[in-house]
C-alpha cells in the first residue's frame, strides 16, 4: 500500500520533473476546475428558482458560452505557461514549499492566501478599468454583459497573465504548505463561478452584505465601473467604489 506520503512526493518529482511536466498537469488541473464548477453551476441552476436570476433571461445564450470557453482556453494555457516559471524556481531554490500537512498552520495559511487574493483581484481590476487596458484588454471579459458560469476564465491572454501573477509573491515570501497553495485556484475559481453565475439568491439583503457577492459583480458586468472587489466588499468600501 501506498502511504499518503509516497503519494505526495510521487506527485511532487513528476510535477516539478521537467517544464512539460509542470505544463501538462497545471493545464489539466486548470481545465478540470473550470468545466468542473461551470458544469456543476449550470446543473444547480436547475433547481432555483427563475426569480433569482439577476438578468430575467432563462438560460445563457449558446454563442456567448462557445466565446467564454474558447477564451478561457487561452487564458488557462497563459496559467499553465506561468507554472513553468514555478517549476524553474523551484529547482534553482529560490521558492520553497513546505510538503508536509500540519492542520494548526493550514487554516492560517488558506486564510492568508485568501485575504492576498482579494486584495491582488480588487489592484489588478482597477488598473484593468484604466484607458488602454480597459480598451484593448478588459473589454473582452465584459461583452459577457450577462455573464455565465463560463465566464469566470474568459479574458484577454494579458489580463490572463495579470491575474494568474496571484501565486508568484506568496511562493518568494513564504515556504506555505502544498495544500494551502492548491487552495488558491480552488476558491479562486469557486468563487469567480458564484460571482458570475447571474443569480442573486438573498435579494432582500443589502447590496454591501457580504452574502451579496453574486449581485454585485452582476453589476459591475452591467454598470463597467464600480465593485472592483471579488468577494470581500471591504476594499470598495475604503476607496468608494462600490456601486449598487
Amino acid at each position: 500500500m501506498v502511504s499518503p506520503g509516497s503519494t505526495v512526493s510521487i506527485l511532487r518529482d513528476f510535477f516539478f520533473k521537467s517544464p512539460f511536466h509542470t505544463f501538462g498537469m497545471a493545464f489539466i488541473l486548470f481545465l478540470l476546475l473550470y468545466f468542473l464548477f461551470a458544469s456543476a453551476a449550470l446543473f444547480i441552476t436547475r433547481f432555483i428558482q427563475s426569480s433569482y436570476k439577476l438578468s430575467g433571461q432563462e438560460s445563457y445564450d449558446p454563442a456567448q458560452i462557445r466565446k467564454e470557453i474558447k477564451y478561457s482556453i487561452v487564458s488557462i494555457f497563459i496559467f499553465a505557461l506561468q507554472a513553468i516559471f514555478i517549476q524553474v524556481a523551484y529547482v534553482q531554490g529560490w521558492i520553497h514549499i513546505n510538503w508536509q500537512i500540519n492542520i494548526i498552520t493550514l487554516v492560517p495559511q488558506i486564510l492568508i492566501l485568501f485575504f492576498w487574493n482579494e486584495l491582488h483581484f480588487y489592484l489588478c481590476h482597477r488598473l484593468l478599468h484604466v484607458g488602454w487596458w480597459f480598451r484593448k484588454v478588459h473589454k473582452i471579459h465584459h461583452t459577457s454583459y450577462h455573464p455565465s458560469p463560463f465566464s469566470v476564465y474568459s479574458f484577454h491572454w494579458i489580463e490572463a497573465f495579470l491575474l494568474g501573477t496571484v501565486i508568484f509573491l506568496p511562493l518568494f515570501l513564504y515556504p506555505f504548505q502544498y495544500l494551502a497553495l492548491l487552495s488558491l485556484p480552488v476558491m479562486s475559481i469557486f468563487l469567480n463561478t458564484l460571482g458570475h453565475w447571474d443569480y442573486d439568491l438573498f435579494p432582500h439583503l443589502k447590496p454591501s452584505s457580504l452574502l451579496k457577492f453574486s449581485y454585485r459583480h452582476a453589476m459591475h458586468h452591467r454598470k463597467v465601473h464600480g465593485n472592483f472587489g471579488f468577494l470581500l466588499p471591504v476594499f470598495d468600501r475604503i476607496f468608494r467604489t462600490g456601486i449598487k
